[in-house]
């Protein structure tokens, strides 16, 4: 989570496991070290428009946020699902686009408030853009974009979907399967050892 990570592996004050942004593929030193270190200094980021104001996006690129976003590192802002990020409405920008550019144009207004004899001025506040709506990933499409950032999966896992029929359908577990398999081996004649178990019932 974009407010708790460090750049490696981090414990919470829950006891929950964080993943480190340097285990995130595209997103560099810069981009971790801007992130953690505008963190600590003005505190935990509000949402995604909060963040995009106050980092470097020099530092943390459109990649950085894309590969962060596929991660989930931004799910904690509940009000934007990883989805509406990608989606692009006919006629439209894709939602990441005009997080970016409001996120520059807040960054531009500032620079040039501070830069000129009007520093004391007080500028009308630019309003975040609104996101298009749109269904949220399946499961499938979210935990394999998790696995191309991440290198594994994070939020669940393929099967989850089917845990009525694994638990209903009488289906073997892989590790029941291969114990199976491995007894096998002790018995001299396994097919003729089933045969004989089949016979008797």
């Amino acid at each position: 989570m974009i407010n708790e990570s460090q750049n490696g592996f981090a414990v919470n004050k829950k006891g929950e496991i964080r993943f480190g942004f340097s285990g995130l593929k595209s997103v560099g030193e810069n981009a971790i070290e801007n992130i953690i270190e505008e963190r600590n200094k003005r505190g935990h980021f509000v949402d995604i428009f909060d963040l995009v104001k106050r980092v470097n996006q020099k530092a943390v690129s459109k990649k950085s946020l894309e590969s962060l976003t596929y991660s989930g590192a931004f799910d904690c802002f509940a009000a934007i699902h990883r989805a509406q990020y990608f989606y692009q409405a006919p006629g439209d920008v894709m939602g990441l686009e005009k997080i970016i550019k409001f996120g520059n144009v807040c960054q531009t207004q500032a620079a040039t408030t501070t830069n000129t004899l009007f520093g004391d001025l007080e500028m009308p506040e630019i309003v975040p853009p609104k996101l298009s709506n749109c269904e949220p990933w399946p499961l499938i499409t979210q935990l394999d974009h998790e696995k191309e950032v991440t290198g594994m999966y994070m939020s669940g896992h393929p099967l989850d979907n089917y845990k009525f029929e694994l638990k209903h359908y009488n289906i073997s577990a892989l590790n029941d399967y291969n114990e199976f398999k491995n007894n096998l081996s002790d018995i001299p004649n396994p097919a003729k050892a089933i045969s004989f178990s089949r016979t008797r019932y």
